[in-house]
């Protein structure tokens, strides 16, 4: 009986610490991978103008939990932008695209008629989403490379 209750207890513990490691952010991986490819962090938001702030905000509703990054490439004379849309959880990071007409802008070739699981698969082939980010080049140049990184990621 004493094994029987510790082997449960050591497999709870074990189903606690996967889905606690299931959960964690994407936004690591993503930082290292645009790191890695010649990108750094831009820590002063003044650099994306108030109203694209304000906008993206606006648009992820108050209940939806948003943290945005801006990344920054300078390669000679020319400068690429990416923003990364860290959400609390997938489910929010869908809910936010489908309800989002800016984010609906950038993603032209995914369908959002799609299941709500079809539609976050496609994000993440396209190379749009990885886990809980939703991830934007603001650069014509970069945007296939962007894309890389974040499904490599």
């Amino acid at each position: 009986m004493k094994k029987l209750l510790k082997l449960t207890s050591l497999l709870l513990i074990v189903a606690l610490i996967l889905n606690v490691a299931a959960c964690a952010s994407s936004y690591g991986k993503i930082q290292k991978a645009l790191e890695n490819a010649g990108y750094s962090v831009v820590e002063e938001m003044e650099s994306l103008t108030d109203s694209t702030k304000e906008k993206l905000e606006k648009e992820a509703d108050e209940k939806l939990a948003l943290e945005i990054h801006v990344f920054k490439k300078i390669d000679g004379f020319s400068s690429a932008l990416v923003l990364v849309l860290e959400f609390s959880a997938t489910e929010d990071l869908v809910e936010y695209v489908k309800g989002s007409e800016t984010a609906q802008g950038f993603i032209k070739d995914v369908a959002s008629d799609e299941d709500v699981n079809a539609f976050y698969n496609t994000l993440v082939e396209e190379g749009y989403a990885n886990g809980n980010c939703l991830v934007f080049a603001i650069s014509l140049t970069e945007t296939d490379n962007v894309k890389e990184l974040v499904k490599n990621a």
